[in-house]
């Protein structure tokens, strides 16, 4: 009975000491495991997160790079994209306002001198009509920026309504030229409407914001174009209506294309 009782004393004993050294051995796996973890995600992610919390301007953030090859290191590519993107947004907005105001000091100054010139004396009768057209046309140009302005902080901050209906691009498009012909022949250049389809283009649009997009479309076409500009009217292969607009000016370079849309873009063609 004794000797039984001492092995089964041993059997306890080895058993305490094998759970013994396993709960051990399970204790440092843990902690390397934490370790890495630590190492590995949650510092990086700290560092990462103070970063950022730091940014004043985007224009000069800088991040410690994260090479993990793991969903970490998807994250830290992934942010780092967009705020490139980010970057690239503010630097064009910049440029945008810098190019608006200077396109709103011109005429502002030329309406100056003239008006001056009027008070002062310095013009009368045939030049004084001339120089009060003059200012009419420089006050339609600080209207048409100005409303561009407008046009561009409602899309930003999505407060647009559009009124949405099916129009027949044709016939508004072709009442909207009316009002440009005059400046055209003045300009020396002509613009025409074309329709490539047969019989009526139908778009379902918002018609006073497309005429919005049509009026800085033809601008930066009169501003380039040396005599024509047109206004084509298609389909695409689906039959969902297109419009193009061309001119004879100096072709877009293949490298601005992708950027074209951007406000602050200015490039011949």
């Amino acid at each position: 009975m004794v000797r039984e009782r001492k092995s089964d004393t041993a059997i306890v004993r080895t058993t305490l000491r094998v759970i013994l050294y396993a709960v051990v051995i399970a204790g440092l796996i843990g902690l390397f495991v934490g370790y890495l973890i630590q190492r590995n995600i949650v510092s990086p992610l700290k560092r990462m997160t103070g970063e950022v919390n730091q940014i004043d301007d985007i224009s000069e953030v800088k991040l410690t790079p994260i090479q993990n090859s793991d969903e970490l290191g998807t994250l830290y590519h992934g942010f780092m994209r967009m705020l490139n993107r980010l970057k690239a947004s503010d630097e064009e907005r910049k440029r945008f306002f810098q190019n608006s105001s200077h396109e709103l000091k011109t005429p502002l100054m030329s309406i100056q001198g003239y008006a001056e010139a009027i008070r002062d004396g310095v013009m009368e009768g045939e030049e004084e009509k001339e120089a009060l057209n003059i200012i009419i046309g420089k006050s339609g140009q600080l209207k048409e920026i100005v409303e561009n302005l407008t046009l561009l902080s409602q899309a930003e901050n999505k407060g647009i309504i559009y009124q949405m209906e099916n129009i027949d691009l044709e016939h508004v498009l072709g009442q909207w030229l009316k009002h440009y012909m005059e400046t055209s022949i003045r300009q020396g250049v002509e613009v025409s409407l074309v329709n490539v389809c047969e019989g009526k283009v139908q778009a379902f649009t918002d018609g006073s914001q497309l005429i919005k997009v049509m009026e800085i479309l033809l601008d930066n076409g009169l501003r380039y174009a040396r005599s024509f500009i047109r206004i084509i009217l298609d389909k695409d292969e689906s039959g969902n209506p297109v419009i193009k607009v061309a001119n004879d000016g100096e072709a877009i370079r293949e490298v601005d294309r992708e950027r074209i849309l951007n406000a602050s873009m200015q490039e011949r063609g």
